[in-house]
């Protein structure tokens, strides 16, 4: 009985500070209705981008999924941010892009700008640094990232079509000379690149 009435407190809580916010949506630069109409009101402030997001599940969240964060973003189970830019911390992840610093269990996102940690984490384009037990970049092979490049450190490291530097007890990088190594990998794009630049830095001397 505790329980029950502790919880009916809670949804009204929630509803009230949902309605709050929405009310207030106008005077932090934004307007407009969110997205969950389920129970009659709206749990979404609408605006162009938060320092703060937070996130119970998927559309019960204080702001858009299109609202970019620039600051703190924070789920309970899943973030499905389109931009977050920050500290971002959620069990599981599936936003567009990420930047700052990223901790999460599994997730996939189009762009890594920071350093993301997780248990598995898969972006289309790395350019940053991946830390986790499988890293998984340039994962979509119809697409050309040119020779934009990041690093993975894990167990097990997977790049498909972009420049990468590979530090786990297994690699594969589809632009190296010798694709799969073990503990180190470098794509051959980049390898040029060093060469290229020890090779100035001796002519300069």
């Amino acid at each position: 009985m505790k329980h029950s009435c502790l919880g009916a407190v809670a949804a009204l809580f929630l509803a009230f500070a949902g309605i709050q916010a929405t009310q207030a949506g106008d005077s932090f630069a934004g307007s407009g209705a969110g997205l969950f109409n389920t129970y009659g009101f709206d749990t979404e402030i609408s605006s162009s981008w938060t320092p703060f997001q937070l996130t119970l599940v998927p559309y019960l969240q204080f702001f858009r999924s299109d609202v970019e964060v620039c600051g703190l973003n924070l789920a309970a189970l899943l973030t499905n941010q389109y931009r977050a830019y920050g500290i971002s911390v959620a069990p599981f992840a599936a936003c567009n892009e990420v930047g700052g610093l990223e901790v999460k269990g599994f997730g996939a996102a189009e762009r890594n700008r920071g350093f993301s940690i997780g248990v598995v984490s898969i972006f289309v384009e790395n350019l940053g640094a991946m830390f986790g037990v499988v890293n998984l970049s340039g994962v979509d092979a119809t697409r050309s990232v040119g020779n934009s490049w990041g690093w993975q450190i894990g167990l097990y490291n997977h790049n498909e079509n972009q420049g990468a530097v590979q530090i786990g007890l297994l690699n594969y990088n589809a632009r190296a000379a010798i694709p799969w190594l073990p503990f180190f990998n470098l794509s051959s794009e980049l390898a040029d690149d060093v060469k290229a630049a020890a090779q100035a830095a001796e002519r300069s001397k």
